[in-house]
C-alpha cells in the first residue's frame, strides 16, 4: 500500500518504474486528520503545496481552491465556465463599477477579493498580447490568447461575452482576421474598462 506521503513525493519526481506522471506540478492538498506541527511539515516536505485537517474549515477550504484557481490562470490555462444547471444567486459578487461584470454566484465575497487581482492581471496582459499577435497575424497564437480569454471570461456572469470570446477563438483558427476585426474591439473595450476599474 502507499500513503499520501508517499504518492506525493513519486508524483512530484515525475513517477516511478513503468508510470510516468503527466503534470507533476499539479496542486496537491494534504487532507488529514493528524493536526501536529510534524505531520504538516512532512506533508510540506513530500511536495505538496497545502494542508488542511478534518473537520474542514470552510474559510480554509475556499482559499485553497481561490489559490488553485489563480494557479491555472497565472499559467495560462482556460478554465471551463460554470455548468448552466447551477442556480446562481442574484446578489452580486465583486461587481466592476460600470461593466457590469461580477464573478458568478458560486465564487463568495472572500474568494472573489483574492481572485480579482489575478484576472485583473491576466486579462490586462492577454489584451496587450492579443494587439501584438493581431499585428503579425500570428493565428497560432490568438487561438491560445482567446481561449485563455475565454476560459477566465467563464467566471464572471456574462455568457454574451463567453460566446464572443469563444467567437474569436473560432476565428482564430479559421484564420479569419475579418471577423476577428469585427469582434474584439468591443470585447476589449469592456475588457479594458473592468481592468481599468479593478486595479
Amino acid at each position: 500500500e502507499m500513503n499520501g506521503l508517499e504518492a506525493a513525493r513519486i508524483i512530484r519526481n515525475g513517477g516511478m518504474a513503468g508510470i510516468s506522471v503527466q503534470n507533476p506540478n499539479v496542486m496537491m492538498v494534504a487532507l488529514t486528520a493528524d493536526a501536529s506541527i510534524e505531520n504538516q511539515q512532512d506533508c510540506l516536505a513530500a511536495g505538496m503545496d497545502a494542508y488542511l485537517t478534518k473537520p474542514i474549515e470552510e474559510q480554509q477550504l475556499h482559499a485553497i481552491i481561490a489559490s488553485a484557481i489563480a494557479r491555472q490562470i497565472e499559467r495560462g490555462a482556460a478554465l471551463d465556465p460554470l455548468v448552466d444547471n447551477v442556480p446562481v444567486p442574484t446578489a452580486p459578487k465583486a461587481a466592476a463599477k460600470t461593466t457590469g461584470l461580477m464573478l458568478r454566484g458560486m465564487v463568495d465575497d472572500d474568494m472573489a477579493s483574492e481572485l480579482m487581482p489575478v484576472f485583473v492581471s491576466t486579462i490586462s496582459g492577454a489584451l496587450l498580447e492579443v494587439d501584438e499577435a493581431i499585428k503579425r497575424k500570428d493565428f497560432r497564437r490568438l487561438v491560445e490568447l482567446f481561449h485563455s480569454l475565454k476560459g477566465s471570461i467563464g467566471y464572471f456572469s456574462d455568457d454574451a461575452l463567453y460566446q464572443q470570446a469563444a467567437s474569436l477563438e473560432a476565428a482564430a483558427k479559421a484564420r479569419n482576421a475579418e471577423i476577428i476585426g469585427k469582434t474584439f474591439p468591443p470585447l476589449r473595450e469592456t475588457l479594458a474598462a473592468f481592468v481599468q476599474e479593478n486595479r
